[in-house]
């Protein structure tokens, strides 16, 4: 099976050494968390075996109530602490990470705000918005859309680049002038524009999934540079806002007014 593009970008991060620390894989398929942590976990480890690695860890709910209890992050915390047994890298996994109890949650923060160089951590969950804030406002999110980004055309995914220079200028100085959002805007109608004449390039994908899977990335993009900068209570807020744009946009269509908003608010927000 080929990787989707979205795993592959996380991949050369790994060999460009910048994947982040700690990381949120949020997703409603649990078989794509999998194969997106195990292809993660390979290219960390430089193996093409996972199963029974010595430094590969992974960490579920157990017992009757189906819970992460904190004496399984306790241990888990001891064997960060230790060297890696086979290589030079360890990774350990939190499957169903919304299933941490309070106490197994708090005693996770330490590791999660300062783990070894050494070791990377995925937490897997369907919604972000059950883990702590003090657990999110730690780890970086990996969104995986029930499609996969690359159902994308490229006309987007380089909007998308563009957006991010966007975010990362308005991250970085307060001096954004709001004629750049509308700039912005100006690109993605007419790529719109063009993809609704070209049904050859959106090919098996609608324009509803391409605009679902678009608003997703934009939230994404949001969450990675501005989760550190701005408090958690806003940050938490602007992205429920986000995510019920979904809702708004299958009421009046308006995706572009929708996309309008939030980055509106984000200039607000910094300004």
């Amino acid at each position: 099976m080929d990787l989707p593009s979205y795993t592959q970008q996380t991949i050369n991060a790994v060999a460009e050494n910048r994947l982040p620390h700690a990381i949120i894989v949020e997703t409603e398929n649990t078989a794509d968390a999998s194969l997106y942590v195990t292809s993660c976990a390979k290219a960390i480890l430089k193996t093409d075996r996972i199963k029974n690695h010595p430094d590969f860890f992974t960490l579920s709910p157990t017992g009757k109530i189906n819970v992460i209890k904190i004496e399984a992050i306790r241990e888990l915390i001891d064997r960060v602490q230790k060297t890696p047994n086979a290589g030079d890298q360890k990774v350990f996994v939190i499957s169903e990470a919304h299933q941490l109890n309070k106490n197994a949650a708090n005693a996770l923060l330490k590791t999660l705000e300062e783990p070894p160089a050494d070791t990377s951590l995925f937490l897997t969950t369907h919604s972000k918005n059950v883990l702590l804030p003090t657990i999110i406002s730690r780890c970086v999110l990996h969104h995986l859309p029930k499609n996969p980004i690359e159902i994308l055309p490229q006309t987007l995914t380089e909007w998308l680049d563009r957006l991010e220079i966007f975010l990362q200028k308005l991250s970085d100085q307060n001096t954004i002038n709001v004629l750049e959002i509308f700039a912005l805007l100006e690109i993605l109608s007419q790529n719109i524009e063009k993809l609704t004449a070209d049904n050859d390039e959106v090919k098996n994908a609608s324009m509803k999934d391409i605009q679902r899977v678009l608003l997703e990335a934009i939230k994404e993009k949001i969450w990675n540079i501005f989760h550190s900068k701005i408090p958690p209570h806003a940050m938490q807020h602007m992205i429920k806002i986000i995510s019920q744009s979904s809702f708004l946009l299958a009421v009046n269509g308006s995706f572009l007014h929708v996309i309008e908003s939030i980055l509106l608010q984000m200039y607000t927000a910094r300004s």
